[in-house]
């Protein structure tokens, strides 16, 4: 079976992290495609290839999609049950034991969505990392494709430029 591995690497303002949340966004980033044969021989060392990605946030599951001159990628959803968790008032954590603590961090958005691209003060991490693997036949074969999705923020790339 052949398998084609993609690295996607993207990055963002600030202003373009938000507007992801309730709007689509295009952008520059990088692709880095390797190649692997049944045998186990692979393109690498792999290629970066420039390319356009278009940032969806829909609120349903959308596969990575190929374009003629990048990829659509549909951000990761929460589910109902997800975006509903509990928040707590300072009071109240403070009163909870560790063990609660933990427990309650453990029923926290553990998947990765939209939100964490905001930045810490808003609750978010600013990035946010994700993977998907499909399978797709063509003339009775098997391709199995492996995307590795990075959004950063762009001081994560203009800070490694100096």
């Amino acid at each position: 079976m052949l398998i084609l591995s993609i690295s996607h690497h993207i990055y963002l303002t600030k202003e373009q992290r938000y507007a992801l949340i309730d709007n689509d966004i295009s952008v520059t980033g990088v692709s880095i495609p390797v190649w692997v044969k049944p045998n186990g021989m692979s393109t690498e060392p792999a290629v970066e290839v420039f390319c356009r990605y278009e940032l969806t946030n829909v609120d349903k599951k959308m596969p990575i999609h190929f374009n003629v001159d990048g990829y659509r990628i549909n951000m990761p959803q929460l589910s109902e049950h997800e975006k509903e968790v509990p928040r707590v008032s300072d009071d109240i954590w403070r009163s909870f034991s560790p063990d609660e603590k933990m427990k309650y961090y453990d029923n926290q958005n553990p998947r990765p969505c939209v939100e964490w691209l905001k930045d810490g003060n808003d609750g978010g991490s600013m990035h946010l990392q994700f993977r998907e693997h499909n399978k797709i036949y063509q003339d009775e074969e098997a391709l199995e494709i492996y995307h590795y999705i990075h959004i950063n923020d762009e001081s994560k790339l203009t800070t490694s430029l100096s």
